[in-house]
């Protein structure tokens, strides 16, 4: 199999696997909604079996942002930049979060907006089947 490549504008990210195998999860690129400057305006990241509880929430409003350490490590920082999640360098740290993960046979991983009203405003994701 090969991989896929998921981008959304304004939609939040859902997946499962289906594959009979495991499948790896690199999240490139995930823009939380700047429409509103409130609580709201956040990521949160859910991966694993079927119920299984978030692994990250995290809100920015309009004075945080998150960047990548090296390949598969983000964190949240202060910024004057619109709230944002991706991998780049960064100077400042205070939460850290992995962006790639792996999920068995039907496991999923759902990526969104903390607040249903205000989806992501962008994603990019690979989906890889190992």
């Amino acid at each position: 199999m090969t991989a896929t490549i998921h981008t959304g504008n304004n939609q939040n990210f859902s997946y499962t696997n289906s594959t009979g195998g495991n499948v790896r999860v690199v999240i490139s690129l995930a823009l939380n909604n700047t429409s509103v400057q409130a609580s709201t305006n956040g990521i949160k990241i859910r991966c694993g079996s079927p119920g299984s509880p978030d692994i990250l929430q995290a809100t920015s409003g309009t004075n945080s942002r998150f960047n990548g350490i090296g390949k598969n490590i983000a964190r949240q920082g202060g910024s004057s930049h619109s709230g944002h999640f991706v991998g780049a360098s960064a100077s400042s740290d205070v939460d850290c979060m992995c962006t790639e993960f792996y999920l068995a046979d039907g496991h999923s991983i759902d990526v969104q907006g903390v607040s249903p009203s205000y989806p992501l405003a962008f994603y990019n994701i690979l989906t890889i089947p190992e």
